[in-house]
């Protein structure tokens, strides 16, 4: 009874022995798979980071290149837009070259036209400088011509009487003395005139000048001014310096100058 209690105790503390032994064993598996497990999602983990990171360059990466080709885009759109314009100035060019290479054929054409118009001219030129000549020969001699019957023109007047050479000198001396006689009746008319002037406004000859009355006469004649010649010579300012005239009054020194010459002349003339 003893011994079977004994050997049950002893295979429940065997049991638990080998448990413990087994449970031992398998938490120290357990263990180092987990801390492998832990290790290898850390790795696993870190890996991920990693690859995010590169993800996340990735994706800045594709936005730069996306950026990059819309750019190229763009650029390649403006090339194209410059082309087709670079196109378009070239056919212009072009046809405009077309167009200049049609005017320079126009204008050589023009140019041989011109070339043979200008030969004929040389040819008229020739033949209106071979007229011209025959002409001044011709002018020439109608030249002597003209001399010899102006030769014999002279010779026919010179062969005029002295009594019609006469007759015309009678009537032209005739006709002067009719126009000096009006010409003295005309003098004498005038000096007829100046005479009755002078009678009506006395001896003061300076009182003939319309403006001039008997105050600005006397000191015209106070500064050595006494006749028309004497006022004719005067200056203008000169007059205005002598007659000293108010504010008021307005004077015409140039017409008196001028009117003074006047009748010095007729006087002189008479």
């Amino acid at each position: 009874m003893n011994s079977a209690i004994l050997i049950v105790l002893l295979l429940l503390v065997g049991g638990m022995f080998g448990a413990l032994f087994v449970f031992l064993v398998d938490w120290r598996y357990w263990g180092r798979r987990e801390q492998k497990v832990k290790g290898e999602r850390n790795k696993a983990q870190a890996a991920n980071q990693v690859t995010q990171a590169r993800l996340q360059r990735a994706e800045k990466g594709q936005l730069i290149a996306q950026k990059d080709v819309e750019s190229l885009r763009q650029d390649v759109t403006e090339r194209e837009d410059r082309l087709e314009r670079q196109n378009a100035e070239l056919q212009s060019q072009k046809q405009q070259l077309e167009t200049a290479v049609a005017k320079i054929d126009q204008l050589q054409t023009s140019l041989c036209q011109t070339s043979d118009q200008l030969e004929d001219l040389q040819e008229q030129a020739a033949a209106l400088k071979t007229e011209n000549e025959a002409l001044v020969g011709q002018l020439n001699r109608a030249e002597i011509h003209i001399n010899e019957l102006q030769a014999q023109v002279a010779a026919a007047a010179h062969q005029l009487t002295d009594a019609q050479i006469l007759g015309k000198k009678l009537v032209e001396m005739q006709s002067r003395l009719n126009e000096a006689e009006k010409q003295t009746e005309t003098l004498q008319e005038k000096m007829t005139a100046v005479q009755h002037t002078f009678d009506y406004t006395g001896k003061n000859q300076l009182q003939l000048i319309r403006g001039i009355g008997p105050a600005y006469a006397r000191r015209l004649n106070e500064a050595g001014v006494l006749t028309l010649e004497d006022l004719a010579k005067c200056a203008p300012e000169q007059v205005v310096e002598i007659v000293q005239p108010k504010k008021w009054q307005h004077l015409q020194p140039e017409e008196w100058i001028r009117e003074a010459k006047a009748l010095t002349m007729k006087i002189g003339r008479s």
